[in-house]
């Protein structure tokens, strides 16, 4: 990595009980090349070895600009944030502390940006990997403003962002449960209204259980993530009618196959949003949603429908 007194790109890594994966998450910081970096590492009171862990990089890395912030507890978003205002590069690169750049990630998207000034960030694609570096599965970066809706523009450590646009928004929300970046990226939509999708895969996203939000509690963890595209649906009617009319097709069958999954892990709760259901003849197969599903609501109505569909299985998160 190259550093100058004025970096281009600052990374932010947020940091909580990650001894064993911040430092390859440095280490990844580290073989980026042709681009001025700092790197802004925020612990949010760990109580394992993080801060012993990054102080002996920073010890080993003396070339390298870097801060470590400590504060306490406050979760992941609150560290971006406090990142986020220390940060002095153009652009920001969010990345987790046990997710990895791999070589020329941070140059391509900048190059990026720079190709296209009107753009608040790029969506990247990934990979996710298991702890042992496995890959299990690829996922690519699609534009326009349902891919942000469906969860299909990139993850925070695979996008990279303008800092003047994250800073008109004010930054990450810190009361959120989850769908933190869904829900960063269409304010930032919102206000923009064009980002990059960038389709080369240049980030792992280690898939670990200790220290994710909500795992135990998936009713939790839909009721958050639908909780959000709700709002993110009214705020695109409200404010570009067209675009959403142009959507909405897509919008309202993702929506209903995301109330049907909170009706399975929660039978009957799919009537707290009864608004938001369109008439079986208007929707669309999309994932989790199925022509026959289709079929079989127009046949028996929505009460029976969910009541039918509460009676499978329950899907395992």
């Amino acid at each position: 990595m190259e550093t100058e007194q004025t970096p281009e790109v600052s990374v932010v890594i947020p940091c909580y009980n990650v001894a064993a994966w911040v430092g390859d998450a440095l280490d990844s910081v580290f073989i980026q090349k042709g681009v001025a970096l700092e790197i802004i590492a925020v612990d949010d009171g760990s109580s394992d070895e993080t801060v012993s862990v990054i102080a002996d990089w920073i010890s080993r890395h003396p070339e390298v600009a870097v801060q470590l912030i400590c504060q306490p507890n406050a979760g992941a978003c609150a560290a971006r944030n406090q990142g986020l205002s220390a940060a002095k590069g153009s652009y920001v690169q969010f990345l987790d502390a046990d997710d990895v750049l791999l070589p020329g990630k941070i140059r391509a998207q900048v190059d990026l940006l720079e190709n296209c000034p009107e753009a608040a960030f790029v969506a990247g694609a990934f990979n996710r990997v298991s702890v042992d570096g496995k890959k299990t599965a690829s996922y690519s970066a699609e534009p326009g403003f349902f891919s942000v809706f469906a969860g299909q523009a990139g993850i925070t450590s695979a996008n990279l962002f303008c800092r003047s646009s994250l800073n008109a928004i004010g930054g990450w929300k810190e009361d959120l449960g989850s769908s933190q970046e869904a829900e960063l990226m269409f304010r930032l939509l919102m206000k923009s209204k064009h980002y990059v999708a960038h389709k080369e895969l240049l980030t792992e996203v280690r898939e670990r259980v200790s220290g994710r939000i909500t795992q135990s509690n998936p009713v939790r963890r839909v009721e958050n993530y639908l909780h959000v595209r709700l709002t993110m649906y009214d705020s695109f009617c409200d404010e570009r009618p067209e675009e959403w009319e142009k959507a909405r097709e897509d919008l309202d069958a993702f929506l209903f196959s995301t109330i049907a999954l909170l009706n399975r892990l929660s039978p009957g709760v799919w009537k707290e949003y009864r608004s938001y259901l369109v008439k079986p003849a208007l929707l669309k197969p999309v994932a989790g949603l199925s022509a026959v599903k289709i079929k079989l609501a127009g046949w028996v109505g929505y009460p029976l429908f969910f009541r039918i569909m509460s009676l499978l299985p329950k899907p395992v998160l």
